[in-house]
């Protein structure tokens, strides 16, 4: 029963959260926003929609690391070096856009920055601590994944090939999945919020693109599938160690009791 609640739960924030980014868009639609004040429009509504999880979270006996923020190890920020070769195909993507200005560069990136956070404290601080515990790690990271895709499909109403919505909802299921481990790994919300905002521009903001850009995430695929196998395997042999440690027992000193007689035979009292 326990497990049926948290997955109601999951899928109701994660309709919530969908309620808020869907509604700005339907929003700047009727009233004929342009493109800039539409991403404005966004970000608001995105920041105003994290008021429902901080109202949630704080009726809860919840720590800091319960809601991702860890401090950062050695070991995670090595593991995050895989940014290097996604941020040289993100330059490229970028590349692409020859009138992207100063102006929509800024309004861009506090769009995608204001949905990124968003969406990290929906599924990091509420929906991914909801299904732990009451999941495996696996299980609760392909329930989260399946979430992430679906509520971001309705991004992809622009897309006219069937390969795009194939790659992008993959791409969407690859990066839940990935920020998912990151956070059970002890990494920080924030580094996963990064990670988002990266991918909503890789993704969302080259929704129907043409076969440069669909090689370009196509890319971004398989380094990020490469990734979040390598995350995985790593959290598995990590906590296989942390079970495989010997527990050490402090040996006890008990009273000696033993004496001998007066012919050399010994007595216990």
């Amino acid at each position: 029963m326990d497990k049926v609640k948290s997955i109601v739960k999951a899928l109701l924030f994660g309709a919530i959260m969908l309620l808020f980014f869907v509604g700005s868009a339907l929003i700047a639609k009727a009233l004929k926003l342009s493109a800039n004040r539409t991403y404005i429009l966004q970000g608001g509504f995105a920041l105003l929609s994290i008021l429902v999880p901080i109202f949630y979270i704080g009726h809860k006996d919840y720590s800091a690391s319960d809601i991702g923020f860890n401090k950062p190890t050695k070991g995670i920020m090595k593991r995050l070096l895989f940014y290097v070769p996604l941020l040289a195909v993100f330059s490229l993507l970028i590349s692409f856009n020859k009138n992207l200005g100063i102006k929509s560069l800024i309004v861009q990136a506090f769009a995608y920055g204001s949905m990124a956070i968003a969406c990290e404290v929906y599924f990091r601080a509420v929906i991914q601590k909801e299904l732990r515990g009451k999941f495996n790690v696996l299980v609760g990271l392909i329930i989260i994944a399946i979430i992430y895709a679906v509520a971001n499909m309705y991004y992809f109403k622009r897309v006219t090939s069937y390969k795009q919505i194939i790659l992008l909802c993959a791409f969407s299921f690859c990066v839940a999945g990935i920020t998912g481990i990151i956070i059970e790994s002890k990494g920080n919300i924030i580094i996963t919020a990064l990670f988002n905002i990266i991918y909503l521009v890789l993704g969302i903001n080259f929704v129907g693109g043409g076969k440069k850009i669909l090689l370009a995430q196509g890319i971004c695929m398989l380094i990020l599938a490469i990734y979040g196998f390598y995350l995985l395997i790593m959290y598995f042999k990590d906590h296989k160690v942390i079970k495989e440690e010997p527990v050490e027992v402090e040996e006890i000193n008990k009273p000696n009791n033993e004496e001998f007689d007066e012919n050399g035979n010994m007595t216990i009292e």
